[in-house]
């Protein structure tokens, strides 16, 4: 009993140490269309930028409409290309085994936003400049886990390893 107590304490200080870096490394690409334009936004976990990232954009039948780079704010922006007839696959490359994808919907695509006059009706209220669902599903995907989930899963862990312990202990037999 003395050997499992002393390894639960060694997997409960691996189990809080492991997730940190593993966000740490984690990577998240964003894309979004605004103005006849698809902005792509690529950062770690963390919140670092993703400097020189590798950008394909791909669509349905495989066709690869654009590949560049982020630059070192990991951003990218170029126009939505015109003649594109299925969603689109944004996919980010920022080094061995880190790979995020993001899909854009036609519907995003080909939005015509035809505006004749730029000053809006008097009983219309003004938009904000910056869309605040994008600034939601921006910060969400940023975010790591919270301290619950990390709680949960370490505590999941012990108690299979208790099981494990418990159930080996009934096994042996006591002399």
């Amino acid at each position: 009993m003395k050997h499992l107590c002393k390894f639960l304490c060694i997997m409960l200080c691996v189990t809080l140490v492991v997730p940190a870096a593993a966000l740490a490394h984690k990577v998240i690409v964003f894309a979004f269309v605004e103005d006849n334009r698809i902005f792509v936004e690529a950062g770690f976990g963390s919140h670092n930028p993703v400097h020189q990232g590798l950008i394909h954009m791909v669509d349905e039948t495989g066709r690869v409409w654009f590949e560049g780079r982020t630059d070192d704010q990991g951003k990218l922006s170029i126009p939505v290309p015109q003649a594109i007839t299925g969603d689109l696959e944004v996919i980010l490359e920022a080094g061995p085994a880190h790979k995020a994808q993001w899909r854009i919907p036609i519907s995003e695509l080909k939005s015509e936003e035809t505006v004749v006059n730029n000053d809006p009706p008097a009983d219309t209220p003004v938009p904000d400049p910056e869309d605040k669902r994008v600034e939601k599903i921006r910060n969400a995907l940023q975010e790591g886990p919270s301290l619950l989930k990390i709680g949960m899963g370490i505590g999941i862990i012990c108690m299979v390893f208790f099981l494990i312990g418990r159930f080996k202990s009934r096994k042996t037999p006591h002399a």
